[in-house]
C-alpha cells in the first residue's frame, strides 16, 4: 500500500446546492455540471465516504481509524472515536442513519448502532485486508469484499460474518448491492466483476472485456444501468446488469469512484490527479470538470439536503 498524507474530504455540489452550506471555498467551473468546493481538514487520508438519502449526515473513514462524521450536510465534520487504529478502506451506514459499518486493514469489522456514537469491533474470521462494505435495505443482510477474493456476509446486521465463495483470488474493491438486498455487484483487479441474485449465496461472474483493476461500480434504482470504473481511465457500462458490459475511456488517470443520481442520467467519475469526469447522458459522454486538486479522489455518494436547492456530491481526496 503507497503511504497517503495530507487528505481533506471534499463536497462537490451543482452551484444551487451551496445554499445553505458553509463553502470553505468556492468557484463556479462554467460548464453544464457546475459545482462548488467545501472542504474539511483532517491530518489523514481519507478512503471512503458515505451519507444518508437527506443528504444531512455523512461519515468519511481513513488511515489510523479516523472516523469523520457531518449531520449539517458537511458544514462541520466531528472525529468519531474508533476501537482501532488499523486503516479504514470502507463505510456504510443503513437506512435508518444509525446503524452502520467501516471495514479496513487486517480484517477490521467496526459497527455503530447510535449513528457513531460508539463505535466496535467485530469479529470478522479474516486477517485479509477489507476494502468495501454494502448494506440492504434491512440493515440487516450485508457484505464486506477484500484482498484475495475475500467476501464477508451477515444476516443479522453484523453479529456474525461468513466467509462466502467469489471463485477469485483477485483483490475485490467495490461492491453495491440493490435496495431489495438480493441483487448485487462486486469489482476488482484484473477486470474483476462477479454478481448476485440470492443475496450472496452465489457469486457468478460477469464479463467485462477488461484486464484492467476495477474500483468502483453503481448501479441505478432498476438494476439494469451499471457503470464501472478503474486504472488507465476504464469506463464500462451495462444496460442489462451487467449481462454485456461495453468499453468506454476519457481519460489516461487511473479512476477510483462513480456515482449516479436517482433520476439516472447525470454521474461523475473520480481519480487520481484530481480528475473529475461528468456525464449527462446516462455516461455516453464524459466531460472533464475542474478540480481544482491535484489530490487522488475516492468514492463518492449522491447526495440530496433539505437545506440546499439541489443536489451534491461528497467526495474524499488523499495524497499519492
Amino acid at each position: 500500500m503507497r503511504a497517503r498524507r495530507g487528505a481533506a474530504a471534499i463536497i462537490l455540489g451543482v452551484v444551487i446546492a451551496a445554499v445553505g452550506f458553509a463553502i470553505a471555498r468556492s468557484q463556479a467551473l462554467g460548464r453544464p455540471n457546475d459545482m462548488v468546493w467545501q472542504t474539511a481538514a483532517s491530518g489523514s487520508s481519507l478512503r471512503s465516504v458515505y451519507a444518508t438519502a437527506d443528504g444531512r449526515r455523512g461519515w468519511v473513514v481513513g488511515t489510523d481509524g479516523t472516523i469523520l462524521a457531518t449531520e449539517d450536510g458537511g458544514g462541520h465534520w466531528t472525529p468519531q472515536t474508533a476501537s482501532t487504529s488499523n486503516h479504514l478502506r470502507g463505510v456504510v451506514v443503513g437506512a435508518d442513519g444509525r446503524s452502520g459499518w467501516a471495514v479496513g486493514q487486517d480484517g477490521a469489522i467496526l459497527t455503530t448502532e447510535d449513528g457513531g456514537g460508539h463505535w466496535t469491533s467485530q469479529t470478522s474470521l479474516t486477517s485479509n485486508h477489507l476494502l468495501g462494505v454494502a448494506v440492504a435495505a434491512d440493515g440487516r443482510h450485508g457484505w464486506a469484499v477484500g484482498d484475495n477474493g475475500t467476501i464477508l456476509a451477515t444476516e443479522d446486521g453484523g453479529g456474525h460474518w461468513t466467509p462466502g465463495t467469489s471463485s477469485t483470488s483477485n483483490n475485490l474493491r467495490g461492491i453495491v448491492v440493490a435496495a431489495d438486498g438480493r441483487r448485487g455487484w462486486v469489482v476488482g483487479d484484473n477486470g474483476t466483476i462477479l454478481a448476485t441474485e440470492d443475496r450472496g449465496e452465489h457469486w457468478t461472474p460477469q464479463t467485462s472485456s477488461s484486464s484492467n483493476d476495477l474500483w468502483g461500480v453503481a448501479f441505478a434504482a432498476g438494476g439494469q444501468s451499471g457503470w464501472a470504473v478503474g486504472d488507465h481511465g476504464t469506463i464500462l457500462a451495462t444496460e442489462d446488469g451487467g449481462g454485456h458490459w461495453t468499453h468506454t475511456s476519457s481519460t489516461p488517470d487511473y479512476l477510483r469512484g462513480v456515482t449516479f443520481a436517482a433520476d439516472g442520467p447525470r454521474g461523475w467519475a473520480v481519480g487520481e490527479n484530481g480528475t473529475i469526469l461528468a456525464t449527462q447522458d446516462g455516461g455516453a459522454h464524459w466531460t472533464p470538470q475542474t478540480s481544482l486538486s491535484p489530490k487522488s479522489l475516492f468514492a463518492l455518494p449522491w447526495l440530496r439536503t433539505e437545506a440546499a436547492a439541489g443536489p451534491s456530491v461528497l467526495m474524499a481526496q488523499c495524497d499519492d
